[in-house]
């Protein structure tokens, strides 16, 4: 690591880099070759806004963030902490330990997706990862979650039966989830603290209701276990 690395909250973009502001009051400018980005992309430098990274000196009110990097030693079966750093409808960029890395698609989540990653990640919350190869780095954040499904190959609608699925709403006359399990099946699920929506969670078929125009199963689910919990933004 080199010397003198310091925690820095990025406060806006400026024309040639990031402008931040030192843990000690002062502020920098963190030029393009050094920000550590995948590629000088507007998009992804602008969801860095108000985040914390770290930084050593250039020196005349210039800062590295590529130079603030520790070695990356990974080890396939590894699980590591990570933070989401970047979200397109259909990419994922986790920073581990300073490094960004890009998850593939199919290894981001589990089960039916209804919507895009933007629905299920923002950039600056925290997830976990497992290392599938070192070098070239290759990372999962499904697979650092438990198998949602039991070892199945995808749920199976029946009372009783444990299924996997995404809150996207909430009933707020009933105060139930809304959860969506697979392509036009719908359940209502009641928990006593309801998360941010993207959240997911396993649940027990109880009982089947009508279906409707928009869903063909619609069931009263029993909550078992959340799968990944989001907490509420501010």
């Amino acid at each position: 690591m080199d010397e003198g690395r310091r925690t820095a909250r990025v406060l806006r973009i400026e024309g040639g880099g990031l402008l931040v502001a030192l843990d000690d009051g002062r502020e920098g400018v963190v030029p393009w070759e050094e920000a550590a980005l995948p590629e000088v992309n507007f998009a992804y430098a602008l969801e860095l806004v108000g985040q914390e990274v770290a930084v050593v000196p250039l020196g005349e009110g210039r800062w590295s963030r590529l130079r603030a990097l520790d070695p990356l030693p990974l080890a396939a079966g590894d699980v590591r902490p990570g933070v989401v750093r970047h979200v397109e409808d259909r990419r994922l960029w986790v920073e581990v330990d300073g490094h960004l890395l890009d998850v593939p698609p199919k290894e981001a989540a589990w089960g039916y997706v209804p919507g895009t990653l933007r629905d299920l990640f923002s950039p600056g919350e925290r997830v976990d990862v497992r290392v599938l190869r070192a070098e070239p780095p290759r990372v999962s954040v499904r697979q650092a979650i438990l198998d949602p499904f039991g070892g199945r190959d995808k749920n199976v609608f029946a009372p009783g039966e444990e299924v996997f699925g995404y809150v996207t709403d909430v009933d707020f006359g009933t105060g139930e989830l809304l959860v969506v399990f697979a392509p036009r099946v719908l359940g209502y699920v009641a928990v006593p603290d309801p998360p941010e929506s993207g959240s997911s969670l396993v649940a027990r078929v109880v009982a089947f209701r009508e279906p409707t125009p928009l869903w063909d199963t619609v069931f009263t689910g029993e909550f078992v276990r959340w799968v990944r919990r989001r907490e509420k933004r501010a």
